[in-house]
């Protein structure tokens, strides 16, 4: 008797993750944002990205102190101020002295919240309509213990797959798995195709995403949150002593440190002062020079359209008179 054929795995349906509370707002500029820092500075930026009152709407609900930073991003205190003043300098972030210490703030001024608009697309070369980017609820786990717990590629990859999956619908997280390129991966992280495919591998061994679809080409993906918070915690070990000849060191084996890369600096970055989109009729997506809208011309009948402009019916001085009235006159 023959085996039966190997059925692919398909991709799940969307599905709830039943997670309803601590979720981040978070937007397609955020990811252009990272793509452009180094390790350390997406550890400050995610801190205060979840630490933060709203979306634009005030500072971090108490103050953040440089412990606090360097914990999370795995630096020495030194390190994370000097990083801290340069996003400050930069104008990314904003902070304010209290009485407790500093509460911070990510600079992101936005004109236009959801919806459409018109603007003028590069690629086109011509006036399109834009979707423009919307808020999309992304649980705070991925800012905390995802991005503490791998290197900087396999995050930004974990990112963009959650922007493009996780909507909110019936007071919780959805998954939407969406069929994403490797160029797209490549043009919105900054990572060239084996470092993408290499950073996907990475987050799917890990548990943070999944995939489905014949590898090398485009695949559906969709991510895995409910097992996030789990990322970089270490088990507690259960009594008993340790092994003979293991050392203290060994025993302390945390996240391993990922060495800091150096990544081209945005001069300036467009997404951080103005709306961003996808065009409706090429899909690019980037900043959008807003414009108003162009009115729609209002179209003749064909007939009409061709026959030219319509001259005057009556000539120029005269006076019309109804024919029942003329006949009326020559009777009388």
């Amino acid at each position: 008797m023959s085996a039966a054929p190997a059925v692919p795995i398909s991709a799940p349906q969307p599905h709830s993750t039943s997670i309803k509370g601590k979720f981040a707002k978070t937007r397609p500029a955020d990811l252009a944002m990272f793509a452009h820092m180094t390790q350390s500075e997406i550890g400050v930026h995610s801190l205060i990205h979840v630490e933060q009152i709203g979306w634009q709407k005030g500072w971090s609900r108490s103050p953040i102190k440089i412990s606090a930073f360097a914990t999370h991003c795995n630096q020495g205190e030194r390190n994370i101020q000097q990083t801290v003043s340069t996003l400050e300098s930069e104008g990314s972030i904003e902070r304010q002295k209290t009485s407790g210490g500093f509460v911070y703030r990510r600079v992101r001024p936005i004109d236009y919240d959801g919806g459409s608009a018109w603007g003028n697309c590069k690629r086109c070369n011509e006036t399109t309509e834009y979707a423009l980017d919307r808020d999309v609820p992304i649980p705070h786990s991925l800012f905390l213990n995802v991005q503490q717990a791998v290197d900087r590629g396999t995050f930004l990859c974990v990112l963009l797959i959650a922007l493009e999956t996780m909507r909110w619908q019936d007071g919780q997280i959805w998954i939407h798995p969406t069929t994403i390129k490797v160029e797209d991966f490549c043009r919105r992280t900054g990572l060239n195709k084996s470092e993408v495919e290499a950073d996907l591998k990475k987050a799917e061994a890990r548990g943070f995403i999944g995939s489905s679809g014949r590898k090398g080409s485009v695949q559906t993906y969709w991510t895995v949150p409910n097992g996030w918070h789990l990322a970089g915690v270490r088990l507690k070990r259960v009594g008993g002593n340790p092994s003979p000849g293991r050392k203290e060191s060994e025993e302390k084996i945390t996240s391993v440190p990922q060495p800091t890369q150096n990544t081209p600096k945005a001069s300036p970055a467009e997404f951080w002062c103005k709306p961003c989109g996808t065009c409706l009729k090429c899909r690019e997506w980037g900043p959008v020079e807003i414009v108003a809208t162009p009115e729609v011309p209002i179209k003749k009948p064909i007939g009409q359209a061709r026959a030219g402009p319509v001259g005057e019916i009556f000539a120029p001085g005269d006076e019309w008179t109804p024919p029942w009235k003329e006949k009326t006159s020559r009777r009388s």
